[in-house]
């Protein structure tokens, strides 16, 4: 027994040296992993979203973007602040003979104008009376410069004392008519407001019928027609003979209309007083451009004769802006406000005609381009 006891006590000894022995895990030197919180060191709540700190400067951001896109469509012209848009001169289809609306005024007050009807019997020539009825005048220039007529038949041939086509009995009147419209009234799609006249329907006046129908008193008609509602626009000059050889559905070519500035005659001066100055005769230009000023508020030249195909620049030499602007012609063109002191604009003109503009800033500003082939 003495042994046994010893014996255990050894072991017991020799388990406690050896457990004496072995390496406890040390829990103060185990490392400890911090979780990320996105948060930078030394900062408390980490840094925000400035917006979110400061919601009072959305607010300004908006306000500022807003009066900045104002200023620069007020500074350009452009939405509400854009200049209006020319009024958009008539168009006529002529494979029909119907326009979609009267004309604009096309006729410029300090020129005159010539037709010249061309038929296969020779041409009939016709100073234009624009001033005693201009609303018809205008009309008629307009549907000639659009080529309207051409092609139309003198539909309506009355020689007096012959068995007329339209009534079968003797007619009292010589006139020859043509200019017939696609209309059911035999007109070109639009009316204008009637204007009576106070001249007489003698030979070689011509009168209109209706907004494109015109005649020709081939003979004195004063005391067979005795309505003022035919307005009158002109007179023959030459081609009369011409206008007696036409018959019935014969064909109207074309009609050309030339125009040129009228030139006031000039009046006497007192001798004290510096003497007039007639106005100025146009500016031709043969080339395919040409110039015109803008300085001290006028258009120099005032009026310019070019060239199908020519273009026009215009260049702003006053300090202020100003608009190049048509008011009538063929086609229409607006340059919206030129820069001050050196702004330009070009136009091509493709079509002849006399195009009238000015500016529409200052609206006394007038000038003239007249486009010959």
């Amino acid at each position: 027994m003495p042994k046994t006891a010893s014996k255990r006590a050894q072991a017991r000894k020799e388990a406690k040296v050896y457990r004496a022995h072995q390496t406890p895990t040390d829990r103060s030197t185990e490392r400890r992993v911090p979780s990320y919180s996105g948060r930078r060191p030394g900062s408390k709540s980490g840094r925000r979203n400035i917006l979110q700190d400061y919601p009072w400067l959305i607010s300004i951001f908006v306000l500022l973007a807003i009066g900045l896109t104002v200023l620069v469509a007020h500074q350009q012209r452009l939405g509400p602040w854009a200049p209006p848009a020319p009024p958009s001169q008539a168009r006529c289809n002529t494979s029909t003979h119907i326009c979609n609306k009267a004309p604009l005024n096309v006729v410029a007050a300090n020129m005159s104008y010539t037709a010249t009807i061309k038929t296969s019997k020779g041409d009939i020539v016709i100073a234009l009376d624009t001033k005693s009825s201009p609303n018809f005048a205008n009309s008629f220039v307009f549907l000639a410069d659009n080529g309207f007529y051409n092609g139309l038949s003198f539909w309506k041939v009355e020689r007096l004392n012959q068995v007329s086509p339209e009534t079968n009995q003797v007619s009292n009147i010589d006139l020859i008519q043509g200019g017939k419209g696609g209309d059911a009234q035999g007109g070109p799609g639009y009316t204008l407001k009637p204007e009576s006249t106070k001249a007489t329907y003698s030979q070689g006046v011509v009168a209109m019928a209706n907004p494109s129908q015109f005649f020709i008193n081939t003979a004195d008609n004063s005391q067979a027609i005795t309505s003022t509602s035919y307005p009158t626009i002109g007179t023959v000059t030459s081609g009369l003979n011409v206008a007696k050889a036409i018959t019935r559905g014969d064909k109207i070519i074309s009609i050309t209309i030339a125009s040129k500035v009228v030139v006031p005659t000039p009046t006497a001066a007192p001798t004290t007083a510096a003497p007039t100055t007639a106005a100025a005769s146009p500016t031709a230009v043969s080339g395919s451009s040409a110039a015109v000023t803008i300085q001290n508020f006028a258009f120099s030249p005032q009026v310019i004769t070019v060239k199908v195909g020519t273009t026009i620049t215009w260049t702003d030499k006053d300090s202020t802006a100003h608009t190049v602007t048509s008011v009538s012609g063929p086609t229409s063109f607006n340059s919206g406000d030129l820069t001050p002191s050196g702004g330009t604009f070009k136009f091509t003109f493709s079509q002849p005609g006399t195009y009238s503009y000015h500016c529409m800033i200052h609206p006394s500003m007038t000038a003239t381009v007249i486009v010959v082939s």
